[in-house]
């Protein structure tokens, strides 16, 4: 697990989102996500002429596991879900997956879920919760769209961020609550930084940190959890 995660769970933040415009036609990405002391995650949602359509979320639990999410709906209703990470048992960390295909009544028609290799069956209640883990994520993506949280990620060094989309370099300011103890390290060392606050084009806001790392970690991608 990246160590940067598990400084973001040190940290409170605000829900984060961005938006651009993908190639097909009337199609928009967002990028959201939160985090607090019990989990870090960020979502990437895409709709079609507002109707959402896939949301990929990557999700850091600390030490209880992380997993990555696949979700996708038509016609507004939610069709597939698909899962991949790992959940803490006892003092080992165990690979587990799941897919989960619904009907046009969100009903669920296929099943799969699979711990440390073994492939166990999921009540109809667990079938529900995954559904309804689904709605709740797009909800939160959603609000943060609305709200017009941004999200950002770069490389920190001799006081600019080199953003790592855009190739923009840009000065950081942050809230006066901000914690000190991360301004100060800021001032030390290069880092890599992952953060939710206000995006300007020559300066951002920081209001929380997501993910805060040395200057050789890889950026955030999009994670492309594939069914099993």
């Amino acid at each position: 697990m990246n160590k940067g995660y598990f400084f973001s769970l040190l940290l409170s933040a605000l829900l984060f989102g961005c938006s651009s415009t993908g190639n097909t036609p009337d199609k928009d990405t967002i990028v959201t996500g939160s985090v607090s002391d019990q989990a870090s995650r960020i979502y990437w949602l895409d709709t079609i002429k507002d109707a959402p359509s896939r949301l990929t979320e990557k999700t850091t639990l600390g030490r209880e596991g992380h997993y990555d999410a696949d979700y996708r709906w038509r016609a507004g209703v939610l069709r597939e879900v698909i899962l991949q990470g790992s959940v803490r048992d006892g003092d080992k960390m165990l690979p587990m997956s799941v897919h989960i295909r619904y009907d046009t009544n969100e009903r669920a028609v296929y099943q799969k879920y699979r711990l440390n290799g073994s492939v166990l069956p999921l009540r109809k209640a667990e079938l529900v919760k995954y559904a309804r883990e689904a709605n709740f994520s797009l909800e939160s993506a959603k609000a943060a769209s609305k709200a017009g949280i941004r999200f950002f990620q770069g490389y920190w060094s001799d006081g600019e961020l080199t953003e790592c989309d855009t190739d923009k370099t840009k000065t950081l300011k942050f809230m006066p609550s901000f914690p000190r103890f991360v301004k100060q390290r800021l001032e030390m060392e290069d880092n890599f930084i992952a953060a939710v606050g206000s995006v300007g084009n020559t300066s951002n806001l920081v209001s929380g940190i997501i993910a805060l790392d040395t200057d050789s970690a890889d950026c955030i991608e999009r994670p492309e959890p594939e069914a099993d």
